[in-house]
């Protein structure tokens, strides 16, 4: 549980370093659907990151922008609005 916790803040941490410079059109990043942006839904875009529409681990929520693969701009819109809420 402890490495799980420090990968996160690692990925959290890139995240931020090459986070887009705006948000734009982008749904909230609540992965789990939980309405909160937490750490779950920062493990949850781990967990699919790299893959693409046609890999098994492939998440439509962790897709967060969209884009046909879970990447670091994926990664980023949720590092960036952990602690938030969706309306």
């Amino acid at each position: 549980m402890r490495n799980t916790s420090r990968h996160l803040a690692l990925f959290a941490l890139i995240a931020l370093a090459a986070a887009p410079a705006a948000v734009t059109g982008t749904a909230c990043p609540d992965v789990d659907g939980d309405g909160q942006i937490t750490s779950v839904d920062l493990l949850r875009v781990h967990v699919a990151f790299a893959t693409t529409t046609s890999d098994p681990r492939y998440s439509t929520a962790a897709d967060v922008d969209s884009s046909g693969i879970v990447d670091g701009d994926d990664l980023a819109w949720v590092a960036m609005a952990l602690g938030t809420g969706c309306n």
